[in-house]
């Protein structure tokens, strides 16, 4: 019994609690407070990044700092007991769109943190409610249950006594603290103060001014005084540090500031070894305690003079100037660490770990360099050996530290909690055990706090298990808050954030002259990087804090300006941040195609191969992750691929084939997860692989094991390379270098028992090796019955998801009718209507409709007449059907509408597909004509480009006109559907005056960059070159080299300015292909246009994609 009176006094506690707390909130804090309260909820809500990005995107606005002051505003006018249960009802209202386990847990975080913050602002008020409530309860139940007073008194006193007892305790920690600062040996280290502002007594640390200023023509004695000066100076200020283990904000730019090389450290091309040496390891200890970018004059310098000294350090039994050797050492690891010098890197660790026996103590600190190095080049299972041969003292705290930082990048985190526990504890004690470094020791501990919030926050989120731990997550939050004097994060992050905006304000401001007549010259200029940005990443790296742990992230949406303000100092340390990103639109906004084409060519080479190599090294750890995720297996998974889509783009040719191997690998891999973008990753790399690799690594790729990979939603993703292998129908000389092994082909010709995707992509790989002519006349036969062994009842031809259907009519076949058949029977029961049967409203096709794809590319590569009169109009007649539903979509549609682009999208494939059909037919009646004429009115009314079906229908000479009139528009689509008509016109009648004028107009807009127009110009004068039209030749030739060598000037000049980078890059890959046939002509081989872009295409900074328009 007296457990169900318990449980029933606990139920009635919690309710009456729960009701007071809105009338406490309302009624006991100001409207300030009140609001900020809410705002402060917020953003601890929406800091917290979830696997989905557009439900971060959506949790974001709703916990906006707009959204909550209206929600305080609106709670702060309710003022009943149901306070709370309708603080609940309107976050369900605002939270809905979110999926469920992602609500609740929204809601019951929000929920804890106001119910906490409530408590905290007015601990008596509700503490003695509580009592007071407990009192009444007990009252109550006494006249309902007279048969329990005795028991009910007992339990009321228990509650009592035990709430009595909780609030002594919070006394008694309170005291405890107070305490243990007053008790300390060293009365400097903490004093009481009158007021709260300052609990920690910091002594100053006067830093001074050198006064020594550069000379050009000082005299080599002048010099050495200068030196010896700033080795005095600066040694006693080292001498004098307070010891905290990371410098506050303020004193980093101070000793920044005051620390001025003026170009002493080349001195030591005269000055005596010894002496440069310590003026050396003085300019490097202040470097390394303020933070500093160094130049690399000061690493060239450093190195040098460290170098230099190297033998002298086992001359001498000092053994703190072997240390100092050491800790420069380290200073130049580091260095080449951020940079990914990776030789220069091994050179300065063997030369350091060849000095080992003689500075034992530092040898832990070698050890964690390599752990780092290991990070930082994402090869996991290195780390793992480094992080097992990593054994600090105990005492080395700061190691330890951070060797549980890279325990959380392995996905250890939970276990690193209870580890971080005990460091904590262990450095607080070392604090009082030697109260004259309490400073370093407690400044240590803040910094460690920083580790321990991030950890149990990441843990316990993933986990599910937030809301239980809120408590002591408030606990921690406490500590940090405590000793923000001796570390602030908040304050670092803050005054990052706002030199991160003056940057980013500075970088992208344009000045001009107000006066027409005047302009702005910049006459001296500075470096335009943000050293915050670099020193706030060496900050993380004090405090060994990974930018996530779980789904909890560090920064949130501030890690895009920081790491873009790097990325502009040092392309190498910014990419390694960008592998570790918590928002896959850092990567998406940072890296485009401009920031590709500015790097240098060495940087590029060594960003790619370290994203390659980050997927090799790293399969056993993908096939056997386990663990928090969030560490940086699941950043290599999430981010790389992305990155390496882009950064491609800058692979040199004779790394591509490594690429390639590493994509054989992943595709091989069967552990990968459902969200791996395999198909992307696939096509990302295809296409910046030059033909010519692709050509030489054939067998090897045709020996890829099958493996199908799924997406999150079932679908397989597992699309084969082979689908999309060579980019050119026409490899030219590169076929020649195909080969592959008869055990290849024989391995599949082995004809799978079921259908299915091993069936499919053996079919697929076969037919690139026939269309290659890699096979003979038996092995095609055994193409043709693996081909035709599973066939689709519907069409009766071979179930293959992933081959234009034209291509069955070109492939081996057993039975040669059957092809042709069943090819037209699909299009003659199929319709276009039927392709939108089910759309409500408007469904985006993303410019891919099946039906009329199908049907334009096999008209294109079949011979005219394929399609009989009959059977054309047949199918015109499915496409007129579907225009009249089309039309009434129109006219209801907004011309500024994604609807509206949608269905005119729809309307001018339907145009090419019409005209594709008419062009393969020859021959159609009258009254297909006038229905069709009819239709082209219609479109037309809708801005709809319909010239490449005009042309077909009219003589060529009266629509001249009307094609001219619309190439010279500045409407995208009429100069687009123009041109294209024009195209067929040129073709079908090359030896027309016509075609000639229509010629001169195309090489006009060509010549004077006309926009729109421009790219569509010069890509109708390429399909001319490749299709051999007789117009190409003699004085239309010499145009069109005249017009290279002008837009060579204009792409790599300032002339085109006011285009779009992409834009740019687009012409001059355009150009490539049109010099690339050129080429093909004897005569023009070397005219000047094309020998200078077959000289661009050679340039080691240009890209991929432009470059491989150059195929042979």
């Amino acid at each position: 019994m007296g457990d169900t009176m318990t449980d029933l006094v606990e139920a009635t506690i919690t309710g009456g609690a729960r009701g007071f707390l809105g009338q406490c909130a309302v009624k006991g804090i100001d409207e300030a407070r009140f609001i900020q309260m809410f705002i402060d909820a917020g953003k601890h809500i929406s800091g917290y990044e979830y696997y989905k990005n557009e439900e971060n995107n959506f949790r974001a606005q709703v916990f906006s700092e707009e959204s909550m002051r209206s929600l305080a505003r609106m709670m702060r006018s309710i003022d009943d007991y149901s306070w709370m249960d309708k603080l609940e009802q309107q976050l369900d209202v605002m939270l809905e769109g979110l999926e469920e386990n992602n609500r609740q847990n929204c809601k019951r975080h929000f929920m804890e943190i106001i119910t906490t913050s409530i408590r905290r602002m007015l601990p008596k008020k509700y503490d003695r409610f509580l009592l007071q409530d407990i009192d009444s309860v007990v009252i109550g139940m006494q006249n309902q249950m007279n048969g329990f007073v005795g028991e009910m008194h007992g339990l009321n006193l228990s509650i009592q006594l035990l709430l009595d007892d909780m609030e002594r305790r919070k006394q008694e920690e309170r005291q405890h603290i107070r305490q243990e600062g007053s008790e300390n040996r060293e009365s400097y280290i903490y004093k009481e103060r009158a007021t709260e502002a300052q609990k920690f007594f910091i002594p100053e640390w006067n830093l001074s001014n050198s006064n020594i200023e550069w000379e050009p023509k000082s005299l080599h004695e002048d010099r050495a005084t200068d030196i010896e000066k700033l080795i005095t100076l600066w040694q006693g200020e080292r001498e004098t540090d307070p010891g905290l283990y990371i410098l506050t904000y303020d004193k980093c730019n101070e000793l920044e500031v005051k620390t001025r090389e003026v170009g002493l450290l080349q001195c030591h091309t005269f000055m005596e070894s010894q002496k440069m040496f310590d003026f050396c390891f003085e300019l490097v200890w202040r470097y390394e305690r303020c933070m500093h970018i160094y130049s690399g004059y000061e690493y060239i310098n450093i190195y040098t003079i460290w170098k230099a000294f190297e033998s002298q350090t086992l001359d001498t039994e000092n053994e703190e100037r072997i240390e100092k050797w050491f800790d420069i050492g380290l200073a130049l690891l580091r260095m080449n660490r951020e940079s990914c010098k990776q030789s220069a890197w091994n050179e300065i660790y063997d030369t350091l770990h060849a000095k080992e026996p003689y500075c034992k103590q530092k040898v832990v600190l070698l050890r964690l360099e390599k752990l780092k190095w290991a990070y930082s080049q994402m090869d996991i299972p290195a780390m793992r050996v480094a992080l097992g041969r990593c054994h600090p003292p105990k005492t080395n705290y700061e190691v330890r530290l951070q060797l549980l930082g890279m325990r959380v990048e392995l996905d250890d985190a939970e276990a690193v909690i209870e580890d971080m526990k005990q460091l904590i504890c262990e450095i607080r004690q070392e604090g009082i055990d030697q109260p004259e470094k309490y400073l370093y020791f407690a400044s240590l501990q803040a910094s460690a706090l920083q580790l321990y919030s991030l950890c149990v926050q990441g843990v316990r989120d993933y986990n599910g298990e937030y809301e239980a731990h809120q408590e002591f997550i408030n606990h921690i939050e406490d500590e940090i808050e405590y000793y923000k004097e001796l570390f602030d994060w908040s304050e670092w992050k803050n005054r990052t954030e706002n030199e991160l905006l003056r940057w980013h304000v500075k970088s992208y401001e344009k000045k001009d002259a107000f006066a027409l007549n005047r302009e702005l010259r910049t006459i001296f200029g500075g470096t335009n990087g943000c050293a915050d940005a670099y020193r706030f990443a060496r900050l993380l790296d004090r405090l060994a804090l990974p930018m996530h742990c779980g789904y909890v992230t560090l920064l949130g949406e501030w890690e895009h300006p920081w790491i873009e303000a790097v990325m502009e100092m040092n392309p190498l340390f910014g990419a390694q941040l960008l592998c570790k990103v918590s928002r896959g639109n850092t990567i998406e906004t940072l890296v485009d195609r401009r920031y590709l084409s500015s790097l240098e060519i060495d940087d590029a080479k060594t960003i790619v191969l370290m994203l390659i190599r980050a997927f090799s090294k790293n399969m056993e750890e993908i096939e056997e992750r386990e663990g928090t995720p969030g560490g940086l297996l699941a950043r290599i998974i999430t981010n790389v691929p992305e990155l390496l889509i882009r950064f491609m783009s800058r692979c040199p040719q004779e790394n591509q084939a490594e690429s390639l191997l590493m994509l054989k690998a992943l595709m091989e891999n069967q552990a990968l997860p459902v969200s791996f973008p395999m198909a992307q990753l696939s096509i990302g790399i295809m296409q910046q692989v030059s033909e010519r690799v692709k050509a030489q690594m054939l067998d090897t790729m045709m020996q890829t094991k099958i493996v199908e990979h799924k997406t999150l939603h079932g679908h397989g993703d597992g699309m084969d390379i082979f689908a999309f292998y060579f980019k050119k129908l026409d490899i030219g000389v590169w076929k020649k270098v195909c080969r592959v092994t008869p055990d290849t082909i024989s391995d599949l010709l082995v004809i799978p028992n079921e259908w299915g995707y091993v069936w499919q992509t053996k079919a697929l790989r076969l037919g690139v090796l026939y269309d290659l002519d890699l096979l003979d006349e038996e092995q095609q036969k055994a193409y043709a019955r693996l081909l035709w062994r599973f066939v689709s009842e519907d069409t009766g031809l071979p179930k293959m998801s992933n081959m234009y259907l034209y291509k069955f009519e070109m492939l081996p076949v057993e039975a040669v009718s059957i092809p042709v058949r069943s090819v037209k029977q699909w299009f003659l029961s199929q319709s276009l209507e039927a392709q939108f049967a089910d759309e409500e409203g408007c469904k985006i096709s993303m410019n891919g409709i099946p039906y009329l794809d199908e049907l334009i590319v096999l008209c294109d590569h079949m011979e005219s007449g394929y399609w009989s009169v009959d059977e054309t109009e047949q199918l015109l007649y499915s496409i007129q059907g579907y225009w009249k539903i089309l039309a009434g979509k129109l006219e209801n549609a907004r011309r500024d509408s994604v609807m509206w682009d949608e269905f005119t999208s729809r309307a001018w494939r339907m145009v090419q597909c019409l005209a594709a059909l008419v062009k393969n037919s020859g021959n159609l009646s009258a009254t297909k004509k006038n229905e069709l004429h009819q239709m082209i009115n219609e479109m037309q009314k809708f801005d709809i480009s319909t010239k490449p079906l005009e042309i077909l229908l009219e003589d060529g000479e009266k629509l001249q006109d009307r094609l001219v009139q619309d190439i010279r528009s500045a409407n995208n689509e009429l100069v687009a559907g123009a041109l294209f008509a024009a195209f067929q016109h040129m073709q079908a009648h090359p030896d027309e005056t016509s075609s000639q004028m229509l010629l001169d107009e195309v090489l006009n807009i060509f010549r004077y960059r006309k926009n729109p127009g421009v790219l569509s110009a010069a890509w109708t004068v390429h399909n001319l070159l490749y299709a051999k039209n007789s117009l190409m030749q003699g004085r239309n030739l010499e145009t069109v080299d005249e017009c290279l060598k002008m837009h060579a000037v204009a792409l790599y000049g300032d002339l085109d300015s006011y285009v779009s980078f992409k834009e740019i890059l687009s012409r001059r890959k355009a150009c490539v292909a049109i010099a690339f046939q050129m080429s093909k002509i004897d005569e023009m081989k070397e005219a000047d246009g094309v020998v200078c872009w077959k000289e661009i295409v050679g340039l080691e900074d240009e890209i991929n994609e432009v470059k491989n328009e150059w195929v042979w």
